[in-house]
């Protein structure tokens, strides 16, 4: 019979945690169709992965944010128009403070921007997972 070790058993566990978890990111992004928009560097609307102004309906699963500098930070708003980034149409905020470091945020429940994608940035590269309606 051949014994384990406890911490053996610990190593064990902790990677198949870490496999899980990563595939079922995988599992999602392929159920789904996610895509990633071209990156946005400055206020405006995201650019989809085809080349077009995401200014329609459109389910958000995610944010990315590269910091170019320290204190990056990303807004999304449900707005066609850099008109309508107001408080009112904001749907989340993503930062990073290291430069040079990402930060990645997965929703649990994709959020429905109605209007179009958005975005504010204050130094840094933004990115918008996106896809299908959820079933």
């Amino acid at each position: 019979m051949c014994k384990f070790s406890k911490m053996s058993k610990i190593l064990m566990l902790v990677l198949c945690f870490a496999v899980a978890l990563g595939s079922s990111l995988a599992i999602a992004q392929a159920q789904y169709g996610l895509q990633i928009t071209q990156p946005l560097e400055s206020n405006g609307i995201f650019i989809d992965a085809q080349g077009n102004s995401m200014t329609e309906g459109t389910w958000v699963y995610g944010l990315k944010i590269f910091a170019d500098d320290t204190n990056s930070f990303m807004g999304i708003y449900d707005a066609d128009t850099t008109g309508e980034f107001t408080a009112a149409n904001c749907k989340d905020e993503i930062g990073e403070a290291t430069q040079y470091d990402k930060a990645v945020d997965f929703y649990d429940t994709p959020i429905f921007f109605s209007d179009g994608v958005g975005g504010v940035i204050a130094t840094g590269v933004g990115y918008v997972y996106y896809g299908a309606a959820p079933r």
